[in-house]
């Protein structure tokens, strides 16, 4: 299985998610191995690896060749985990992301402000599957969400609802835990990105056998 994790704009939470679920995916026993991959430029995923070194492999791949590249770097059975850049300025890597894509995985804050952002996210995937001329799940995934406003969170989810995404149940509250775990080594078993991952492997896309 490869996730994507994608947005419209930078400042989603797409390496943040990308580094959660990666882990969580390796400290699952019966699950394949992974490999997390950055496509981003900016390397802010390498940039965490280097200064937390990650226990499995981590390769940076930023070129728009990355759907031939990726397959040369992972070794069979493995899954793969995929940090993109923002869909705006980098739209050809993205794309070559998403010719070997299971499932896309949308992160977003449960904020107003970012909901514009998140239509267009939208938007670009049906562009994608049209170009691709096949079915590309995409599943949104709500971050820095307020625990103490849950109301609100719940008026996001259903904006985004409206608009025809899939949004996990699971909901990644703004904890320091998450919003500053870059750069930090982490341990996903049982956080709410374990779920998250439970969620996406429910879809039954490339689930393990």
């Amino acid at each position: 299985m490869l996730i994507a994790l994608v947005n419209y704009k930078p400042g989603s939470g797409k390496t943040t998610t990308a580094g959660w679920l990666a882990s969580a995916i390796h400290e699952r026993p019966d699950d394949p191995p992974v490999v997390l991959v950055d496509s981003d430029r900016s390397r802010a995923v390498m940039d965490w690896h280097e200064m937390a070194p990650f226990p499995f492999a981590v390769h940076l791949v930023a070129r728009p060749q990355a759907h031939i590249l990726i397959p040369e770097l992972v070794p069979p059975g493995h899954d793969v985990v995929v940090d993109c850049p923002q869909v705006e300025d980098h739209r050809d890597i993205v794309m070559s992301v998403l010719e070997l894509a299971d499932v896309v995985v949308v992160p977003t804050s449960t904020s107003s402000f970012e909901l514009p952002r998140t239509l267009d996210t939208f938007g670009f995937l049906e562009e994608a599957r049209e170009e691709l001329g096949r079915p590309l799940p995409a599943v949104v995934s709500m971050n820095r969400a307020d625990p103490y406003d849950p109301r609100y969170n719940q008026e996001v989810r259903d904006e985004l609802v409206k608009t025809g995404f899939t949004v996990l149940a699971t909901e990644i509250p703004a904890h320091r835990k998450y919003h500053k775990a870059w750069g930090r080594p982490i341990r996903a078993r049982m956080t709410h990105y374990d779920r998250v991952l439970t969620e996406i492997r429910n879809m039954k896309i490339g689930a393990p056998a």
